[in-house]
């Protein structure tokens, strides 16, 4: 995976991703195996849609019937029982994040921006001019990020997930004015991430 989909460059990436499901699902066959999945709601433009046609293909060949739903949208369904589905659900994963505006279970609009973790990986390799498998390593050992990162004496990562957040508000706050028939919400909505 590069930014959220399969990497275009990685050749046996489809076929590693097809052993990982096999091994955790197995092959079905039959009208009973449906395998429901997270995806990403890419917009126009995005490389996304190779991505879902391979995995989809392959999900098919495996004996699947693969439906997908938006990641974001997965979090207003696991997270916002209490407020009828109502909420945006955020999820910021290690390619994307991604965004969905529920009213009571219905999406109004879902999207995903390739700003997550891999972009702040890269960023702050690219601040201490070095690779970024070392900022990874940093970021997942058990210790908290801060103390960890101070103790390696980097440029602060601080701006990244600024930038990253800046640039989740800023797309929100597009996606939100561009909707045609945005339902009449009454008090504030939900947010879980």
């Amino acid at each position: 995976m590069l930014r959220g989909v399969l990497n275009g460059e990685e050749a046996s990436s489809l076929a590693l991703v097809r052993e990982i499901v096999k091994l955790l699902a197995g092959d079905q066959k039959g009208p009973e195996a449906v395998l429901q999945r997270s995806g990403a709601a890419l917009r126009p433009g995005r490389r996304g849609a190779p991505h879902e046609a391979e995995l989809n293909t392959m999900l098919n060949e495996l004996g699947y019937d693969s439906r997908s739903i938006s990641e974001g949208l997965a979090v207003v369904y696991g997270e916002m029982e209490n407020s009828n589905y109502t909420g945006i659900g955020i999820s910021c994963g290690g390619g994307l994040c991604n965004v969905c505006l529920a009213y009571l279970s219905v999406p109004v609009f879902s999207f995903s921006i390739p700003k997550a973790g891999d972009y702040i990986d890269s960023s702050v390799a690219k601040l201490r001019g070095e690779p970024a498998t070392p900022i990874r390593t940093i970021k997942r050992r058990i210790v908290p990020l801060q103390r960890a990162l101070r103790e390696q004496n980097p440029p602060c990562p601080q701006r990244c997930y600024e930038d990253m957040i800046q640039a989740l508000v800023a797309a929100l706050k597009d996606t939100c004015a561009s909707v045609e028939n945005m339902p009449k919400l009454t008090r504030p909505v939900s947010k879980r991430i």
